[in-house]
């Protein structure tokens, strides 16, 4: 077994490295190092510390090689570490140098962010004390971070993952469990019941022995121990995996660690031991603190699955809730082990992870900005069905963070403080969003057969809901279940960088593409949080939330088909499309095409022969806005207005896109601060990126360069032929401009009374984001008496596709 494990090491690049070697006889001791571990034979606990005698031969070979070596006893902040102190009894070193070298340790330690640090003394000696008590069992110095069931865990597998870095088994192992003053007495802190002060031991009491290391009663000898964790053991905890990590060999070797432990609990806690009969189990945690707000409706939904769940599954429907601390440690792994389906908040419980069946499914609920991938990443390792539901309605959230500080969402993830104040929020789940989860699971099995498309959402929110429709259409024609993208809109910050590059047209042309669409520059939420429900279940083509897919397909069938041409829309490139996939959804295709032949606005016949032809199970496309034509053919540079909603399908898309609830109830209350229910005129006025585009449009055609883009002279004389002689008006003026006051100060506008959406939104500031803002202000414009606005916008757009009456043109 032995050679099996060295074979093994052998192939993962392991090679620990023999630093001295045991003597026959007395106590002499070695010391073997791996990265971020260590080995030593025949160390020696004392109530005076840590001792290893090694040959005087020995020294110079040892001291070059251990020298400013700390290892890591756990995992996360207030680590502890353990060094070897080679000059405290070394008579020959002097006292300045003896301080040199710990201050050198020191300041390794602080870089580290430790909190305390335990030497192990090497002494050099020819005679080494009389033997004392021998502990002959494998033996592993660890700490835990705090007790809970995740720390837990993760200190046990990362004990097994550099055991079997020095190809040793993990069976009949003694751990021996560091924990200083500091750490102590934030875990008392912490314990709120009984069976918490228990946990850490129960917990690794699963996998050996538990002892504490300090005090020590006895000396005793530890002929094999270690301590160590090595960096690669560690699970990424704000970034995802990408395909292909998990065929590295440092993934290998976690999912070999992982496996030992779950074949290990497999063994206590068999499946379907708690049954007598076939049911599919929802298991649901509640919480004292960091609760979900509509429990009871949530449970509700759940329960109403009973009747599918019986007729596609041939089980009962059984939805447990528990408080876990209340449980002691096997009762709870007796529970996760027999559940079909874990729901819960993040936290510590999702550490259960571990020992989950591969056929089981995982739901995490993150609150609203507070988001981690640990979790999904130990699921990718495991082969759990992992998926994750964002809260992105901030209405929904409830907590003690200032509406300032949530909207921005500035968390500092190398701050507790800022992690725990974003993590510790009560939390409402959407039930749409939710129920669409809940099918997506119990149609697993169909949906893994089936084949998918993926697309690039790009630029403006008006340029991505056209995008949907094109994609609707093609996912329709190449009989493929859409993916519901992403919806973005640019950062603060982003936003005035584009004016200052409007205001800038000497740029080149790369840098403007360049400043346009940056995806890392945008904040995304899922496109189903600005429709209704109702909108995604009546359309021509099947869709599938990115939530759910990802459970589905992590990207390692994925194959890109993007269009290197600039017949679209010339400010698009391939490459922001592979930035969108991997920088928003962690998606990077295994197979990358790019086409030249595609062109834009092609008619809706020319689909199947354009991406038809590709076999893939999931297609990833580039931009769609402007690719298809929607049955119009076209005149450039465009002089009017074309009608998409005569196209059948298209009318039907669009039709079914209908706002929110709580958008509506916006628009009604915002127009109320005008005064009145509805606006005499509202005018879209398009600014900001719109100054370089229409700066174009004046070079190619001059003729209608107003329609494009319109100055103050041109503004008062259409605004005088539309009223005529009245006064008084109330006018919305929807604008993308940064600073409204050139607008506000138009001759016309001053014997009207004009209202901009920042001067009425009132109490929605901060609860509508960027995209919602946009939605209500179509909203409102749809319901104006009269509408004048932009026939080159999808602004506009969508807004005259909307209106019961009839819309006027710049």
């Amino acid at each position: 077994m032995k050679n099996f494990f060295a074979l093994v090491a052998l192939l993962h690049g392991v090679f620990p490295e023999q630093v001295s070697e045991a003597s026959e006889g007395g106590l002499h001791g070695a010391i073997e190092l791996s990265p971020q571990a260590a080995h030593v034979q025949n160390l020696v606990a004392s109530e005076d510390g840590l001792f290893v005698y090694i040959s005087p031969e020995q020294k110079d070979t040892v001291n070059e090689k251990v020298r400013d070596i700390i290892l890591d006893t756990r995992i996360g902040y207030m680590r502890t570490g353990i060094y070897f102190d080679t000059w405290t009894h070394d008579n020959s070193v002097s006292g300045g140098e003896k301080k040199t070298q710990m201050a050198r340790i020191k300041k390794n330690f602080s870089r580290k962010i430790h909190s305390s640090l335990l030497p192990v003394y090497v002494v050099y000696t020819e005679s080494p004390p009389e033997e004392e008590a021998v502990e002959e069992r494998t033996t592993f110095i660890f700490s835990t971070l705090w007790e809970n069931v995740f720390r837990c865990y993760y200190a046990v597998y990362s004990a097994v993952y550099t055991l079997q870095s020095f190809s040793v088994p993990p069976n009949d192992v003694l751990f021996l469990d560091y924990e200083n003053e500091k750490v102590a007495a934030h875990n008392e802190a912490k314990r709120s019941a009984p069976e918490m002060a228990r946990l850490q031991e129960t917990a690794v009491s699963l996998f050996g022995e538990y002892r504490k290391l300090f005090p020590i009663s006895e000396n005793t000898v530890y002929k094999n121990i270690y301590f160590g964790l090595q960096d690669d053991a560690k699970f990424l905890e704000i970034e995802e995996m990408k395909p292909g990590d998990s065929d590295t060999a440092s993934a290998k070797r976690r999912t070999e660690a992982l496996s030992t432990l779950y074949e290990k609990v497999d063994t206590l806690y068999p499946y379907r031991a708690l049954e007598e009969e076939k049911r599919f189990r929802v298991t649901i945690i509640k919480r004292k603190t960091r609760k979900i707000l509509n429990h009871e409706e949530v449970v509700r939904i759940i329960n109403q699955f009973g009747e599918s769940i019986k007729k596609k599954k041939g089980a009962r429907l059984d939805v447990t809730e528990v408080f876990l601390e209340d449980m002691e440690l096997g009762e709870q792994l007796a529970l996760i082990k027999n559940t079909d389906v874990f729901i819960a908040l993040h936290g510590a419980s999702l550490g259960h992870t571990m020992f989950m069946r591969k056929e089981a499914f995982i739901i995490e609920l993150f609150p609203y900005c507070f988001r981690k991938t640990i979790y999904k990443n130990i699921a990718r390792h495991t082969g759990v069905k992992y998926i994750r539901w964002q809260n992105f309605h901030l209405n929904l959230t409830c907590g003690t963070i200032p509406l300032e500080k949530l909207k921005k969402c500035e968390i500092n993830w190398s701050s507790g403080d800022s992690r725990d104040f974003y993590r510790a929020q009560d939390t409402g789940v959407n039930v749409s969003e939710f129920v669409g989860l809940l099918r997506a699971i119990l149609d697993y099995e169909d949906l893994v057969e089936e084949n998918f498309l993926l697309y690039t959402p790009w630029e403006q929110f008006n340029n991505q809901r056209l995008a949907f429709k094109a994609a609707c259409i093609v996912a329709n024609k190449l009989d493929r279940i859409l993916v519901l993208p992403y919806a973005g809109y640019r950062s603060e910050e982003e936003t005035k960088r584009i004016q200052q590059e409007a205001d800038d047209y000497e740029n080149s042309v790369k840098e403007k593409d360049d400043t346009l669409f940056n995806p890392k520059k945008y904040h995304w939420a899922p496109l189903e949080k600005y429709f209704k429900p109702a909108s995604f279940g009546s359309l021509p083509c099947r869709t599938i939330t990115m939530a759910a897919f990802e459970m589905i397909d992590s990207g390692s069938n994925i194959r890109a088909v993007l269009d290197n041409t600039k017949k679209t829309v010339g400010r698009y490139n391939p490459s922001q499309s592979l930035a969108y996939y991997a920088d928003v959804h962690s998606i990077v295709p295994r197979r990358i095409e790019r086409v030249y032949n595609i062109g834009a606005e092609v008619p809706d016949d020319m689909v199947i022969p354009v991406y038809g032809q590709y076999r893939a199970k999931t297609l990833a496309l580039g931009m769609l806005f402007n690719k298809l034509n929607f049955g119009q053919e076209k005149t450039y540079p465009l002089a009017r207005f074309y009608d998409y909603m005569e196209d059948d399908i298209y009318e039907k898309i669009t039709s079914n896109m209908l706002p929110t609830a709580y958008q509506e109830k916006a628009a009604r209350q915002i127009t109320l601060k005008s005064g009145k229910s509805t606006f005499g005129l509202s005018v879209h006025i398009r600014r900001a990126d719109y100054a370089i585009k229409c700066k174009n449009h004046k070079e190619i055609a001059p003729e209608s360069y107003n329609s494009c883009y319109q100055d103050a002279e041109y503004i008062t004389d259409y605004i005088n032929g539309l009223l005529g002689t009245k006064t008084g008006v109330n006018i919305h003026i929807a604008t993308d401009a940064v600073d409204t006051d050139e607008l506000k100060n138009i001759e016309v506008f001053k014997k009207h009374k004009v209202f901009f959406m920042k001067d009425i939104i009132g109490e929605y500031e901060g609860y509508l984001d960027h995209i919602e803002k946009s939605i209500v202000e179509q909203i409102i414009c749809t319901q104006s008496d009269i509408f004048v606005g932009n026939f080159l916008s999808s602004f506009t757009r969508d807004i005259v596709e909307n209106r019961a009456t009839t819309s006027c043109f710049w």
